[in-house]
């Protein structure tokens, strides 16, 4: 699940790089290979997907208010054992309103070599706890918000709509950037 979620994240992230890649590059690329038809067709497939993530992206603002105001916890600790065995534990805390906390728990076996590389450095360094266990802990609110940071920055360099400008400063101010 908080794969998925930060997945969709990237994507929309990377979306205006990956549309002007479309646009540019592989549009010239997809003309002079397979034709104008071809080219054609699959540029109007492109704006009818950048429609809709565009649309996505301004969602993105109201989600991470809802990240910023109602996720209390978001993290993940990775459990190894001595046979590198890993088990990921995915913690999130919702704040629920009137008082009431909401949490979820997802529990998952892991490939050690796929982990963040700050999580594989931490776990190295261990000893093994007192439960057989070497522990990592990974702040996914953290990493969310370094990733979006990194790509608004991105996205500054990059040709934007006047649409887009505006949203790109307006989450740079809501994420504490300016």
């Amino acid at each position: 699940m908080l794969t998925i979620i930060v997945t969709a994240f990237v994507v929309l992230f990377f979306w205006p790089r990956i549309r002007n890649f479309i646009s540019t590059s592989l549009s010239k690329f997809l003309r002079e290979r397979l034709g104008e038809t071809f080219a054609d067709y699959f540029t109007d497939v492109v704006a009818w997907l950048d429609k809709k993530i565009r649309g996505i992206r301004r969602g993105f603002k109201e989600a991470w208010l809802f990240v910023k105001k109602r996720i209390l916890r978001m993290d993940t600790e990775v459990m190894v054992d001595g046979n590198m065995d890993c088990v990921s534990k995915d913690t999130t805390l919702i704040d629920m309103g009137n008082g009431k906390v909401g949490r979820i728990v997802e529990t998952h076996n892991v490939v050690f070599d796929e982990l963040p590389e700050e999580i594989q450095r931490e776990i190295i360094k261990q000893n093994f706890a007192t439960d057989g266990y070497r522990h990592g802990k990974l702040d996914n609110r953290e990493v969310i918000q370094t990733m979006a940071a990194e790509r608004l920055k991105e996205d500054k360099k990059l040709p934007q709509t006047e649409e887009e400008a505006t949203e790109t400063t307006e989450l740079e101010t809501l994420m504490g950037m300016n």
